[in-house]
């Protein structure tokens, strides 16, 4: 193994390990003093997740409690904007950000996760451009589609029957079959491929990139850079912010491990929850 490519490894376990022992995530530093906070990690580049602010449900008909995932667009619900408006201003009033600061923004196709990227414009300035890319877009439901999980999990239901959703969450590869749309590893593998081959190089050394996307799109992200498939472990709230710093090369081209083709990172935060409260931080 290449000196870099362990030292990369050993960066990212050491991240992890930390990560595990944090009992809550330590307050963010403003301004340039939160680009720098990855001691130890020369090169590297930052990622700022943001999840989609509540939905309107009632816009296209969806019960509660039911699925909807990425084959529905529905809008953002009043309260949902208002969410989404506190994520934009956190990022600038709380994390010290400024237009200057970020290298590319990034956005799910739905109209759910635009305005939040939108919002983050605004509150930013600047000529910031958002790139919309379909490798973002929520889970497929398939059948699954505006059913409660009391009725996919009916004995005669046909499209999952009893433990449907343990069995979806657990087997990560198959278990969305009975839905005929996604199981949560093909989410990942196209989440990961639109981060890796347009994302990040969109990115330079020392900049933030900002992508507003879903709940499973951020899983995604954060159980790869975790070397986990607990996907539901992960508590994202809606319009909330996990920051990730990716490990790369001093050319910034090469931001994977050589060998495995992994990501290598270290997470900052899960699930930084902006309102009008004040902040709480959930990490898992």
């Amino acid at each position: 193994m290449r000196r870099g490519a362990m030292g990369m490894r050993i960066g990212a376990l050491c991240g992890v390990v930390l990560l595990l022992l944090l009992p809550r995530a330590a307050p963010l530093r403003r301004g340039r003093a939160a680009l720098t906070a990855s001691a130890g990690m020369e090169h590297f580049k930052r990622i700022i997740l943001i999840r989609h602010g509540a939905v309107d449900r009632s816009a296209a008909d969806i019960k509660d409690g039911a699925f909807y995932g990425g084959n529905v667009d529905l809008p953002l619900s009043t309260v949902g904007k208002g969410e989404a408006i506190a994520a934009a201003e956190y990022l600038v009033g709380d994390m010290g950000l400024v237009a200057g600061d970020v290298g590319s923004l990034w956005s799910s196709p739905m109209r759910r996760a635009r305005y939040g990227a939108e919002k983050v414009v605004e509150k930013l300035g600047g000529d910031i451009d958002i790139q919309v890319d379909e490798g973002y877009r929520e889970i497929n439901r398939g059948v699954w589609t505006n059913m409660t999980i009391a009725e996919i999990e009916a004995p005669d239901s046909g499209i999952g029957g009893p433990g449907a959703m343990d069995r979806f969450v657990k087997d990560i590869h198959n278990g969305g079959d009975p839905s005929e749309g996604e199981s949560l590893e093909h989410v990942r593998r196209r989440v990961l491929e639109s981060f890796r081959t347009r994302l990040l190089p969109s990115t330079h050394l020392g900049s933030t990139a900002i992508l507003v996307s879903h709940l499973w799109v951020t899983r995604s992200v954060l159980t790869h850079v975790l070397h986990s498939d607990d996907f539901a472990g992960l508590d994202v709230p809606t319009a909330s912010i996990s920051i990730v710093d990716i490990v790369c090369d001093a050319d910034g081209e090469a931001c994977v491990d050589s060998e495995t083709g992994r990501l290598i990172g270290k997470i900052q935060d899960i699930g930084i929850k902006p309102d009008a409260g004040g902040m709480r931080v959930r990490i898992r």
